[in-house]
C-alpha cells in the first residue's frame, strides 16, 4: 500500500491537503507584560507629573495591584536587598521611670512596608481620624530601613512582569517624605519604633515587624494592636500571636478601618477613662565591662563619622571623587586620620556645613587640634567626647540626609548618651 503523498500514486486526500505541516523546534511566543504592572507604573508616573514637589497620595485600589507591590517587597526581603542595622544592643543595663498618659481606648496600628507603599492615602486619612478613634500608627525601624533601600536600590534587575524600580523607588520616596513630615511636626498619630523597643534583638525582616507589634502588645496592656500588612505569611504569624491584622479588601477605606478597630477595642475592653501610668522604660546598652564603654563609643563614633565624611565628599565631588589626590577614606583608621581629612578639605567641602563655630577653630588650620581625637579615658572626657562629635555629625546630617535617616542617626547618637549615663551609674 502506498504512503499518502502528493507524489504517490494514491495522492493526498482533501483533508490531508488542508493540513499545515511544520518542521523544527517550536518557539514559544514571549509572554506579554501583564496589564496590571503597566497600570501601576502609569499610575505612579502620572501622579509624579501632577504632584511635582508634593507627596503622591495614590492608592493601589485592586487586589492585583496590592499583590504586585506585596510580592515585590517579599522578593526583596528574600533576596537580602535590605541591610538592617546590626549594632549590638543585646543587654538591658539601665532603667528609667517615666509617666505616660493613657488616652482611654487606645489602638496601635503597626504598619508594614507593603502597606505604606500601596495605601499611603489610606494611612494619611487614618492620621486625620486618629484623634476621634484614638489611633496611633507605629512605623517599625525595619520599615524605615526597607523604604530607604527601595528608594535607592539599583541592585535588582527589572523583569518584564514586574513593577519597575522607578515606580517602586518613587512610592518609597513618597512614603519616606510622609513619615518625615509626621515626625517633624511631632504628630501624635504617627510614631516611630525607638531603638530599645524590641523583644528579640535577632529578629529581621518581617519577623522584626512582628516583634515590634509584640513589644507594643506587651508594654501597653488594655490596648489593641493591629498589624497593617498585605503579606499573608506575616498575617498568619500575627494571628498565631493573637494580633489582629488588616489587609487590602475591595472597598477598603480609612473610615471603615478606623470604625472597625474602634468597635473591636470597646468590645474587648469596654470604655476606659484617661489615666496616668508610671512605667519603667528600659534603655538597652551593650553588655560590656565598664572599662570598655569608652572603646565601644569611640569605635562607633569613628565608623559613623567616616561614613558621613565620605557621604559629604561624594556630594561635593560626585563621580570625580576617585580623582581627588590624597583622599582614601578606607585608610582612615582613627579619629586623628579623620581630623586630617576634615582639615585638608575644610575649605572645599566642610566649611559650608559649619560657618563660625567651634569646629572652624578646630579644623580650619592645616594642623587641626586633636583634643577630641583620642579615645576617652574616663567618664568626664567621655561626656565631652560625645558632645563634640555628636555636634559635628548633626551639622552634616541635617544638610545631607533625609527625614527617616536623620531619625536613625539621632537614635544612634542618643544611644551614646544613654551608654554614658549607664557608665556613670555603674560605679
Amino acid at each position: 500500500m502506498a504512503i499518502p503523498s502528493k507524489y504517490s500514486s494514491v495522492g493526498l486526500s482533501t483533508a490531508d491537503r488542508r493540513k499545515v505541516l511544520a518542521s523544527g523546534t517550536p518557539t514559544k511566543k514571549p509572554k506579554p507584560v501583564e496589564y496590571i504592572y503597566r497600570r501601576i507604573n502609569d499610575k505612579v508616573n502620572n501622579a509624579k507629573e501632577e504632584m511635582k514637589e508634593e507627596i503622591g497620595m495614590i492608592s493601589m485600589d485592586s487586589k492585583k495591584e496590592t499583590n504586585a507591590i506585596s510580592d515585590y517587597v517579599s522578593n526583596s526581603r528574600s533576596q537580602g536587598a535590605f541591610n538592617p542595622d546590626d549594632m549590638d544592643m543585646d543587654a538591658l543595663q539601665l532603667v528609667h521611670k517615666e509617666t505616660f498618659i493613657v488616652s482611654g481606648n487606645m489602638s496601635y496600628l503597626i504598619v508594614d512596608t507593603n502597606f505604606i507603599l500601596s495605601h499611603l492615602n489610606v494611612l494619611d486619612e487614618l492620621r486625620s481620624l486618629a484623634e476621634e478613634h484614638r489611633l496611633r500608627m507605629v512605623i517599625p525601624t525595619t520599615v524605615v530601613q526597607e523604604l530607604d533601600g527601595l528608594k535607592n536600590s539599583k541592585t535588582r534587575r527589572e523583569k518584564g512582569n514586574s513593577v519597575t524600580l522607578n515606580s517602586i523607588g518613587q512610592l518609597a520616596r513618597w512614603a519616606n517624605d510622609w513619615i518625615y513630615n509626621c515626625f517633624a511636626k511631632k504628630d501624635p498619630a504617627v510614631i516611630g519604633q525607638s531603638v530599645d523597643q524590641r523583644i528579640n534583638r535577632l529578629a529581621v525582616k518581617d519577623d522584626a515587624i512582628l516583634d515590634c507589634a509584640l513589644y507594643i502588645q506587651r508594654e501597653n496592656p488594655k490596648t489593641l494592636q493591629v498589624l497593617l500588612t498585605n503579606d499573608k505569611n506575616l498575617c498568619t504569624k500575627a494571628l498565631s500571636n493573637e494580633l489582629l491584622t488588616v489587609s487590602y479588601r475591595d472597598g477598603m477605606t480609612a473610615a471603615k478601618i478606623a470604625s472597625m478597630i474602634s468597635h473591636e477595642n470597646f468590645h474587648r475592653f469596654g470604655r476606659i477613662q484617661e489615666h496616668k501610668v508610671v512605667r519603667e522604660r528600659r534603655i538597652e546598652v551593650p553588655d560590656y565591662s565598664t572599662q570598655r564603654y569608652e572603646e565601644v563609643i569611640y569605635n562607633e563614633v569613628l565608623q559613623l563619622t567616616k561614613s558621613m565624611i565620605h557621604h559629604c565628599m561624594k556630594s561635593s565631588y560626585g563621580e570625580e571623587l576617585d580623582l581627588v589626590r590624597g583622599y582614601d577614606i578606607s585608610k582612615a583608621t582613627s579619629l586623628v586620620d579623620v581630623a586630617d581629612i576634615i582639615s585638608r578639605f575644610w575649605r572645599t567641602v566642610f566649611n559650608q556645613y559649619f560657618g563660625s563655630t567651634t569646629y572652624r577653630s578646630q579644623f580650619a588650620s592645616r594642623s587641626p587640634s586633636l583634643e577630641y581625637c583620642y579615645k576617652p579615658t574616663d567618664k568626664e572626657t567621655l561626656d565631652d567626647f560625645i558632645t563634640f562629635w555628636s555636634g559635628f555629625l548633626e551639622a552634616l546630617i541635617q544638610k545631607e540626609l533625609e527625614g527617616p535617616q536623620i531619625t536613625q542617626m539621632n537614635t544612634i547618637m542618643q544611644r551614646w548618651t544613654d551608654m554614658a549615663v549607664a557608665h556613670r551609674k555603674s560605679k
